[in-house]
């Protein structure tokens, strides 16, 4: 197979779990950093490594801060000094040492109230009905314009809704200056006055007790613009009647406060450090690291996790929902348009079943210079992974190896049937192209991959798969490795996998042979199918690397490597080679990997779950100078 080819499958096999991966060094010092004793530090100590957030309320719900911005944009510039904006932000934090924004746990219930307001002003149904119309034949074009003329109205309603009693409660940003510094942010807290300069928005001035900034009045707003009916305005403007929108600062010491809010009268000011959010006992999880240095930390509280979510699905939501509706108004004109709605509903049924029902809360943390560290957690639904060996280790730091990715038995993940959800997928793509004009369904048949077009081969190979990660699960390696062009080696592919009933293996091999030769009929070189006992391997490009002579016993968990260099040499298509097709995806993705690889020299992490918790640490090594210049 073609090596673009086969790097997407790569892919698309890891997807399931790319919340697993490091290499054994990475995944020790995960480990480790759990297991540290969390001794709590006094509200002080922690406003010596980030000030900004001893003016967050003690109440603050979220929070994210930058500490230490002198190493942070060091760090920055030394890798790329023509980002734009840098010697800007350098001249700052010359003068400044951290940055914090915050919410109270009131803002975060109006912006779950505010929701549906944000969905309508993120929609992208307008371009969704642009594109399909231009290509739509004159039955679906009027199909589009009726179901968008219906949502505009919806939306229309739902702004009604979503003014009533407007109110956001204070959102908080806090920039602290060095001793010194405090030129810098009186030169700062005038840039609220200016932005109303730069709009024609009903926006008037206000400097009241301390804070100056200005004021967006909702009874001035223009709404000739948005498509509304007559009654939905009036009544869109009799609820923002007395409604405010406050953008102002107020400096303190040595820090300078911006609030948005609706009522002044709500904001928090800690008179003390142990007022603020810096004695609040979420910060505990912090403190291991603080006493070492960071550079910066967050914290999502379980309501701002679910609300980031829903908005996120809501994407992908709102166009299904619109492609139903358009489907469901055809349907009585062909069988395969009322499939192809009937199939949109079971793949957002399925979607919504990927959201979890409860949501903990998340922390990242970031530090260190030479590799840069991030840290993150979140919820799982207990131990997703059991406690196994590492079979490849000395792949993961080889100069060979572009990608080395190894993971312990794999415990959690949803049941999904590919099968189901491509013949689902097929009655969408069937109705989408009956939808069209003529001469854009023959386009579109030219741009789908070869999954859909050549089944039931696919089926067999994602059944292989399937078989292979299901329960029990055993482990499963991937490696990429750089040939050298040179001495004639190729680049090779590999996959090894265990599962805890050899009885399986027959099968599987089977449907990753018989997958793969279906798909790619006219490619000579498929992945050699092998493996004893428990095991089964894939092969591209030369022969299964051996496992090593003695496994690493290691507790749960996944680890990774890439070598960003080498991964740029994998993604480089030969000249004339491949299909036009598989040229135009080695370069989309071989050009973002080699401009990388300018700055980055290698990526590693690791991911394993504690209780109720995952964590993932991810080690960045920047590239050297030299290579750089190279």
């Amino acid at each position: 197979m073609k090596k673009s080819s086969l790097f997407t499958l790569v892919l698309s096999c890891l997807l399931p779990a790319l919340y697993a991966q490091d290499a054994p060094g990475v995944l020790n010092e995960l480990h480790g950093m759990l297991a540290e004793p969390a001794a709590a530090l006094a509200p002080k100590a922690r406003a010596r490594c980030v000030p900004a957030l001893g003016l967050l309320p003690a109440d603050t719900d979220s929070f994210f801060a930058l500490a230490q911005l002198d190493k942070l944009m060091s760090s920055v510039s030394a890798q790329k000094e023509e980002f734009t904006g840098v010697e800007l932000a350098g001249a700052l934090v010359d003068e400044l040492d951290s940055i914090a924004v915050g919410v109270s746990p009131r803002c975060v219930q109006d912006m779950q109230r505010l929701q549906p307001l944000l969905q309508v002003l993120r929609s992208n149904l307008g371009l969704v009905g642009e594109n399909w119309r231009m290509q739509a034949n004159d039955a679906a074009a009027r199909a589009i314009v009726a179901v968008e003329r219906e949502q505009q109205f919806n939306d229309g309603e739902i702004l009604v809704q979503a003014t009533q009693d407007f109110h956001l409660a204070p959102l908080y940003m806090v920039v602290s200056a060095k001793p010194g510094g405090e030129s810098m942010l009186r030169q700062l807290s005038v840039l609220p006055l200016m932005l109303p300069l730069s709009t024609d928005n009903p926006i008037e001035m206000t400097v009241r007790s301390g804070w100056s900034g200005f004021c967006v009045r909702g009874d001035r707003l223009d709404l000739s613009m948005a498509e509304l009916t007559p009654e939905q305005e009036t009544a869109i403007m009799r609820n923002l009647e007395k409604a405010r929108l406050y953008v102002v600062t107020r400096i303190v010491g040595n820090k300078l406060l911006l609030v948005v809010c609706s009522n002044l009268n709500e904001v928090k000011i800690p008179a003390r450090v142990s007022d603020s959010v810096l004695a609040a006992p979420l910060m505990t999880a912090f403190d291991s690291r603080i006493r070492h240095g960071i550079w910066a930390l967050g914290y999502s509280s379980p309501a701002v996790v679910r609300l980031r979510e829903e908005l996120n699905l809501h994407e992908y939501l709102n166009a299904a929902f619109f492609m139903e509706k358009i489907f469901s108004r055809l349907a009585p004109e062909s069988e395969t348009y009322a499939q192809a709605a009937a199939a949109v509903r079971s793949l957002v049924q399925k979607t919504e079943t990927l959201l979890p029902r409860q949501q903990g809360a998340e922390r990242v943390m970031v530090w260190g210079d030479k590799p840069i560290r991030i840290y993150m957690s979140g919820s799982a639904a207990g131990q997703c992974f059991a406690a196994g060996d590492l079979r490849f280790p000395e792949y993961a730091a080889r100069q060979d190896t572009a990608v080395y990715f190894e993971t312990t038995p794999w415990k959690g993940g949803v049941e999904m049937k590919p099968a189901e959800i491509l013949d689902e997928v097929e009655k969408v793509r069937k109705g989408y192209s009956l939808s069209l004009s003529p001469g854009e369904e023959e386009s579109l048949a030219s741009t789908l991959p070869a999954f859909l077009l050549r089944r039931p081969a696919s089926d067999d190979l994602f059944r292989g798969f399937q078989l292979l990660n299901a329960t029990p699960r055993g482990g499963t390696a991937w490696i990429v490795r750089a040939g050298d062009a040179a001495a004639g080696a190729p680049d090779g592919i590999f996959m090894s996998g265990e599962v805890a009933d050899a009885a399986a293996m027959p099968e599987i091999r089977e449907r990753l042979r018989s997958g793969l030769r279906s798909l790619s009929p006219e490619i000579p070189s498929l992945p050699v199918i092998g493996g004893e006992g428990n095991v089964v391997t894939m092969a591209c490009g030369g022969s299964m690397p051996e496992p090593s002579a003695d496994r690493i016993p290691i507790a749960g968990g996944c680890v990774f490597s890439i070598n960003m260099p080498a991964l740029a040499r994998v993604m480089e298509m030969p000249a004339g080679g491949g299909s036009e097709s598989q040229r135009d995806l080695a370069a989309e993705l071989g050009g973002g990997i080699s401009l990388t690889s300018g700055y980055v020299d290698r990526v590693e992490g690791a991911l394993c779950t504690d209780n109720d918790e995952i964590h993932c640490l991810l080690m960045i090594t920047p590239a050297m100078e030299d290579k750089k210049a190279e």
